[in-house]
């Protein structure tokens, strides 16, 4: 009987920290959704690259030139894109928020 007893009573200490973990654990994603909210849309920094390894693992290129007999990640650009200069246009859109950011960024192809 006193077995049951210690261990109801273990089971109630362990019940009521969970609970308490639990409300807290709510109060932080609470305010990480405040603070993503607050945030601006925008972007840091745009870079031009030939190859992208993996996330925030890519090659950069020396200028915002490329080739139009160059593959760059997969893309043959050969005959598709006339040489020239071009304007790039990335836009970034939140449905949950309706926020959207730009940015326009100069490249040549030769």
């Amino acid at each position: 009987m006193k077995k049951i007893l210690s261990l109801g009573f273990i089971a109630l200490i362990l019940f009521s920290a969970a609970l308490g973990q639990e409300d807290e654990i709510l109060k932080l994603k609470e305010k990480i959704i405040n603070l993503q909210n607050k945030g601006e849309l925008g972007f840091r920094n745009f870079i031009f690259c030939s190859n992208i390894i993996g996330f925030a693992s890519y090659v950069p290129l020396p200028k915002p030139v490329i080739d139009k007999n160059e593959t760059l990640n997969s893309i043959d650009l050969e005959g598709k894109i006339p040489a020239g200069k071009y304007k790039f246009k990335a836009v970034l859109k939140d449905k949950l928020s309706a926020k959207s950011a730009t940015q326009i960024a100069d490249f040549e192809v030769r």
